[in-house]
């Protein structure tokens, strides 16, 4: 016949290292079971406010890329005032999304190509703060703040921004591109030396290229 099980008694609890340390976190949890509850559902809350949070925006990044197709449309077609009355209106709409990204950069696009300088050099100033998710976007916006520079008339803000997206992204692969620009912007200013330098380097460094051969010929114009 089995006999009773005895009664563990709270002294001879703490004569057990591991089942007093069981116990003190069990009078614990009685002392504090409120403070416990609370703590717990506040950590549920937060819980649901991220899940809710990222299902929101994974939500609208969807959608954001399914309502730029008809305004990137008007773009890609070359109607620029268009696109820029549609991008204009979708970008506030969907602000920090990823078709705000690409809407962006294609609204300070088509600003530069109607001449609208400032409103240009402001969104490609915006898509590489707020976005610069996409390289080739983001270097492209870099140049497309130096052109605005050079519409502007501001040709030592141009070659600064030239020289610093050079140096940024040395291995581009518009990178006689960007020297050819920065040569020509030296020679409006009339810093025929300057010129001359980065004429030379495009002859040297991409040699067989029509560059190449613009180079050479800007080069004996110049006297040199």
């Amino acid at each position: 016949m089995l006999t009773p099980r005895k009664k563990i008694s709270r002294k001879e609890l703490q004569q057990d290292p591991l089942l007093n340390k069981i116990a003190t976190v069990s009078d614990f949890t009685q002392a504090n079971r409120q403070t416990i509850m609370r703590i717990a559902m506040a950590v549920g809350a937060v819980a649901v406010i991220i899940y809710a949070y990222v299902t929101y925006h994974k939500s609208q990044n969807e959608e954001s890329i399914n309502k730029l197709v008809s305004a990137e449309q008007i773009y890609f077609s070359g109607d620029y005032r268009e696109a820029i009355r549609r991008l204009e209106k979708f970008c506030t709409e969907y602000e920090g999304t990823t078709g705000g990204s690409a809407g962006t950069y294609y609204l300070a696009n088509s600003y530069f190509n109607t001449d609208q300088y400032d409103f240009a050099l402001t969104n490609y100033e915006k898509y590489i703060d707020d976005y610069g998710d996409n390289e080739v976007f983001t270097v492209s916006s870099m140049l497309g703040i130096a052109a605005c520079y050079e519409g502007l008339n501001k040709y030592q803000e141009a070659v600064d921004q030239y020289e610093k997206t050079l140096k940024k992204y040395s291995d581009n692969y518009n990178k006689a591109e960007i020297m050819m620009s920065l040569a020509r912007a030296y020679r409006v200013m009339n810093q025929s030396d300057n010129a001359k330098t980065w004429y030379g380097r495009i002859v040297k460094e991409f040699p067989e290229t029509s560059l190449s051969r613009e180079a050479k010929s800007a080069l004996e114009e110049l006297g040199s």
